[in-house]
């Protein structure tokens, strides 16, 4: 569901609903079989709902960071790389995933691990929608260039792991894309980050190693226009790690 808007009606309900926002994909785990009983005033009152059904933990997936996944999804060739994975997947035949962001530029992995929390009880209102069952965990750039220690970095991205796995989704998680104006000592940090992240045997979107040209400065492929973000455009860094994603969540046991 894409942009759809299921009304909450007053009193009792036996049917699901929910507000999905625009550029989310979401995903409902039951068989809607389109029965309807007509009640008072011609009015719809009962509306046919099978059974509940599992859904793979990598189809529904929550996307949490900073200004790399920000923007509103454009189901085009264009945009934040939510909407690159998501275009890849419909078009590789691949309809059963739903992608959501909340991201918000300028945070850091505390805001971020809160942001968790808000997403999380938007699903709580709801009669039969499925909760997110995988989280993507992005940001740490804002940490990095906030002075963060790479101790501090650790702590923040378990207290994050943690999280999602509280609410029995599981994590994965996203190294620290190239920054061009980085020191030498944050460039030391976002490498030791990125391995050390790597080690924990949990599924990782590698950014780092799809946009560094080998010198922690972005490559020309990823087209960066300010040297932090990947460029948007059909085949640029948001694009490749788009695809990277959309490759990753199959392959998922």
């Amino acid at each position: 569901y894409s942009q759809v808007q299921l009304e909450r009606v007053a009193g009792a309900r036996n049917y699901p609903y929910e507000y999905v926002r625009p550029g989310d994909s979401r995903a409902f785990n039951y068989t809607y079989t389109a029965t309807l009983s007509g009640g008072t005033n011609g009015l719809v009152e009962n509306v046919t709902v099978g059974l509940p059904y599992e859904t793979h933990y990598s189809h529904s997936v929550l996307i949490v960071g900073d200004s790399l996944c920000n923007d509103e999804f454009l189901y085009t060739w264009g945009g934040d790389y939510p909407s690159h994975a998501l275009m890849h997947l419909q078009r590789s035949y691949y309809k059963e995933f739903a992608i959501s962001q909340r991201c918000v530029a300028g945070t850091s992995l505390p805001t971020i691990t809160t942001s968790i929390d808000t997403a999380f009880a938007e699903t709580t209102f709801t009669s039969g929608v499925r909760p997110w069952t995988a989280v993507i965990i992005g940001g740490g750039i804002n940490d990095v260039s906030s002075g963060a220690t790479l101790a501090t970095l650790q702590l923040r991205l378990v207290t994050a792991i943690a999280k999602v796995q509280s609410y029995n989704a599981r994590p994965i998680l996203m190294t620290i894309g190239p920054w061009n104006a980085a020191t030498a000592g944050q460039n030391t940090i976002i490498t030791q980050y990125n391995t050390w992240l790597k080690s924990l045997g949990i599924p990782v979107l590698d950014v780092n190693a799809i946009c560094n040209n080998g010198s922690d400065l972005y490559a020309a492929r990823c087209a960066s226009g300010d040297g932090l973000h990947p460029g948007q455009a059909f085949n640029q860094g948001q694009y490749l790690v788009g695809k990277a994603l959309s490759n990753l969540l199959p392959l998922l046991p």
